[in-house]
């Protein structure tokens, strides 16, 4: 049986911390949703995103709505630009370049959380170029 898209909007929530309360419940009390079934599937889907270097990551949902009164989630991982803000600890990109932000290991961390079916070689080099478009350079070992 085929469903029909009958709207869809985007919300954005704290991986794992999705609660039934303002502001989210408002939201989906307007389309019909069950709160509570919501944030039981949210919280399930995205228990391995929790925490990403012990800081609290913002996962964007696309829910679709459709003309039975069920919904459909789609989880999207967080940008790569947003990881490596958080693991280097900058609020903000810069044109000015930064030294000793990034080390190796935050690279390959991010590599692979970000890009899970992409070789890590490929992965690595993808991060590397976002984090210099943002101003940051890798750490060297001084020998």
């Amino acid at each position: 049986m085929v469903k029909n898209v009958v709207n869809s909007f985007m919300v954005i929530i704290p991986s794992g911390r999705a609660m039934t309360g303002p502001p989210l419940g408002p939201i989906l009390g307007q389309y019909g949703i069950n709160t509570a079934g919501f944030c039981k599937q949210f919280n399930e889907m995205t228990a391995g995103l929790d925490d990403f270097e012990d800081f609290l990551v913002y996962v964007s949902v696309r829910v679709d709505l459709y003309d039975d009164r069920s919904f459909g989630l789609f989880c999207l991982k967080p940008s790569v630009s947003f990881l490596i803000k958080l693991v280097s600890g900058i609020l903000l990109g810069s044109s000015k370049r930064y030294r000793a932000i990034l080390n190796k290991r935050d690279i390959v961390k991010i590599a692979r959380f970000k890009f899970t079916t992409m070789n890590l070689y490929s992965a690595c080099l993808v991060v590397l170029n976002v984090a210099k478009t943002m101003g940051l350079y890798l750490k060297r070992k001084k020998n």
